[in-house]
């Protein structure tokens, strides 16, 4: 999915938690229309216990009215070391029982600005708070703001001695292997028709460009036994870690040359969660042996209901998968009782 297609310098730790009025105007001026995050490049642990951020949102209020701002826009980051993701309303929940009472009526058509800012190190409650590279998303239903790439770093000393740096080069654990395939591969290949990591006729198609693209039924029915597939594919980029090293590892596919994490973050129209579901999607492209890094691609079809924390509440849903620096365009889709 592509950025949006404007540049606004902010310095974060000058202006934290400071109103920004001027950049407000000044993204007016671009006539963007959408969320637009600033952040840091980098957090020394040693001198630094926030992360901050500051966020704007820019919309027309007829078009947008519909969007529920402070109950439904999620916080994700995701950790590259490992692919994880964590996530989490941007608002508390105090304020958003305060927004969700009766409709108001229409605004008039106008051009609104609005600000936030977040630490997200305590607006997360599992957030690590430890040395890694996080990338950081708002989402809002089906609109994506910018992403920041956010570097924890144990501090100027562990950077500038030549010496701890070499002793920590030395001394440094070799990555774990990479992790086992999820959902797993049925025990027999006719048991189920997920999960699934061919291409089939209904997979979407390769991303042209790096990047990754899912595709669901606009409608599912949540009579039991009825499926939700979710089906994707991706070009992605990876290191060593995610690959396969046959003579050593196990991951439930012994034709797989490496696994990519790719979390899918869903968020309810009525009750947002956000929901995570962390999968772990072999490849089946040929690595050079030894190689640090690879372009690899690959398919999935994924039936969501087998996933224990799909949720299955009868609203409307917002779908994103996020693998690594990459994020996919949204899908949307509503779960209804029949037929």
């Amino acid at each position: 999915m592509d950025e949006p297609i404007v540049k606004v310098d902010v310095d974060v730790w000058s202006n934290y938690p400071r109103s920004l009025p001027e950049v407000r105007k000044q993204l007016r001026a671009l006539g963007f229309r959408g969320l637009y995050l600033t952040g840091v490049d980098k957090i020394l642990l040693d001198r630094h216990d926030i992360i901050p951020f500051i966020g704007f949102r820019l919309y027309h209020t007829a078009e947008d009215a519909a969007r529920n701002y402070h109950r439904n826009t999620i916080v994700t980051a995701v950790r590259l070391e490992s692919g994880e993701v964590f996530a989490g309303p941007l608002f508390p929940e105090e304020l958003q029982q305060k927004v969700n009472g009766p409709p108001l009526p229409p605004p008039e058509p106008g051009y609104t600005a609005m600000q936030f800012t977040f630490d997200l190190r305590s607006l997360i409650a599992d957030f690590p708070f430890r040395q890694g590279t996080f990338v950081t998303t708002i989402l809002l239903e089906d609109q994506c703001s910018n992403r920041i790439i956010t570097r924890l770093s144990p501090g100027l000393a562990t950077e500038e001695d030549p010496a701890v740096v070499e002793f920590i080069r030395k001394n440094r654990e070799p990555p774990p292997p990479p992790s086992a395939i999820f959902p797993p591969l049925p025990t027999f290949r006719k048991a189920a028709i997920s999960p699934n990591y061919a291409a089939t006729p209904q997979s979407p198609s390769l991303p042209e460009n790096l990047g990754i693209t899912i595709t669901i039924d606009d409608v599912i029915s949540a009579k039991p036994r009825r499926p939700c597939i979710l089906r994707g594919s991706f070009s992605l980029p990876i290191e060593r870690r995610f690959m396969v090293n046959n003579s050593t590892d196990s991951i439930g596919d012994p034709r797989a040359t490496a696994v990519v994490p790719v979390n899918l973050v869903i968020c309810g129209d009525v009750h947002p969660g956000p929901y995570v579901l962390s999968l772990h999607i072999p490849t089946y492209t040929p690595i050079q042996p030894g190689a640090e890094h690879a372009i690899v691609t690959g398919y999935f079809e994924i039936d969501l209901f087998t996933l224990e924390y799909m949720p299955q509440l009868l609203e409307k849903y917002y779908v994103w998968a996020l693998a690594g620096e990459h994020i996919s365009a949204p899908c949307v889709f509503t779960i209804i009782s029949e037929p």
